[in-house]
């Protein structure tokens, strides 16, 4: 596992914080820098220029590992109920075991507390402020029940950072992280996605992770990122590919696809300065379902951005579903492209006016477009 560039495993860049655009200045948490959501976004590896760069090289906790020389038998397997003490010697929390499934329901307490090189076989529950979870690997697929997290958050335990873990979905799991807390997520790597991987919320930034490997639970409607309210969020150089499929592979059945890479759902909430741009976004129903009606159920959903993401050609129905809304400062331009081209995406309309990157037939595998095809779309 090489990692280009000379990048260290296990790092971040520097906070550079809020990419300009166009000149306009972001207005997250009233326009004060809080250290939180796109305000802590930090600069790529060399040489990386959007999510599509991302992947083994970059995140998880397999590269740290690798480039130590080591492997997951390095980690420390959480298995036994009691105290848990945290990296730095300090008691801080509990663990508990579920003998009937095996797995782990381990709970953070204390403030500030460091959790790394972990392998935990269940669940991870913050109930502390700015804890910071790093380096470790959580397999959730022998959870049981529904609307579970990997790692649940609170609104009343916020500035949880995590990176460099790998978090294993399972069938009981509705999200990786909810949209509690304020949390920032980076080089974290993604899989086995049943539901949800990201709920963003206030003050919420996912950067530089790796999304891949949906396994959809019945009935789901799998996002990899998903916003139904909120305010100061980023979504920033992340690899939201859930295809499953080889390159040159015939897709999967229409009704294994996600439902959007990114998902812009009902509201629930007022929704404002929320900013997705740098992305490689492939494999879902709708690449990315951005905009909506505002006001909408009562709930305003106001300068939201959508730029520079890169679509892949594995989708049904086009890179946008939801209307943008200009009125209410939503913008989706034509730094939007497709990756293999380079071309800029442009909508011409409502389904089935849209242009679509595959054949599709009921119940039918579902064609791939040709090299030949991207050229016949401005």
């Amino acid at each position: 596992m090489v990692q280009p560039n000379a990048w260290v495993p296990g790092t971040t860049g520097p906070v550079i914080g809020v990419p300009a655009w166009g000149g306009a200045r972001w207005g997250g948490n009233g326009g004060v820098d809080n250290g939180r959501g796109p305000y802590s976004h930090t600069a790529p590896p060399p040489g990386v220029t959007s999510g599509a760069a991302l992947g083994a090289a970059y995140c998880g906790v397999l590269p740290v590992l690798a480039a130590q020389g080591r492997d997951y038998g390095y980690l420390t397997k959480i298995t036994k109920a009691g105290t848990l003490v945290d990296s730095t010697g300090a008691n801080s929390g509990t663990v508990t075991v579920d003998t009937a499934t095996g797995t782990v329901g381990v709970t953070v307490t204390r403030a500030g507390a460091v959790l790394q090189y972990l392998d935990i076989v269940g669940q991870l529950s913050i109930r502390a402020q700015n804890v910071t979870v790093r380096y470790c690997r959580i397999d959730s697929r022998r959870v049981t029940g529904t609307g579970k997290y990997i790692v649940s958050t609170q609104d009343a335990s916020p500035g949880l950072t995590i990176s460099y873990c790998e978090l294993i979905c399972g069938p009981a799991i509705s999200a990786a992280i909810p949209p509690y807390g304020g949390y920032t997520a980076r080089y974290n790597a993604v899989h086995e996605v049943s539901n949800d991987a990201f709920k963003v919320g206030r003050n919420a930034l996912v950067e530089y992770n790796w999304v891949y490997g949906l396994r959809k639970a019945p009935g789901a409607h799998a996002d990899p990122v998903q916003w139904t309210s909120g305010d100061n969020i980023g979504v920033l150089f992340n690899r939201l590919d859930c295809f499953t499929g080889a390159a040159d592979a015939p897709s999967p059945e229409v009704v294994d696809f996600a439902n959007g890479t990114l998902q812009v759902g009902t509201m629930t909430g007022n929704g404002s300065w929320f900013l997705m741009t740098d992305n490689y976004c492939n494999g879902a129903n709708y690449v990315i379902r951005v905009g909506n009606q505002s006001p909408q159920n009562g709930y305003t959903t106001q300068h939201a951005f959508w730029l520079r993401n890169r679509f892949g050609r594995q989708f049904i129905a086009g890179p946008v579903y939801n209307s943008i809304q200009a009125s209410a400062d939503q913008v989706f331009d034509d730094t939007n492209v497709w990756h293999q081209s380079g071309q800029t995406y442009r909508r011409t309309g409502s389904p089935p006016v849209w242009y679509y990157s595959h054949v599709v037939t009921a119940g039918q595998p579902v064609s791939d477009w040709t090299p030949v095809s991207m050229g016949r779309y401005p």
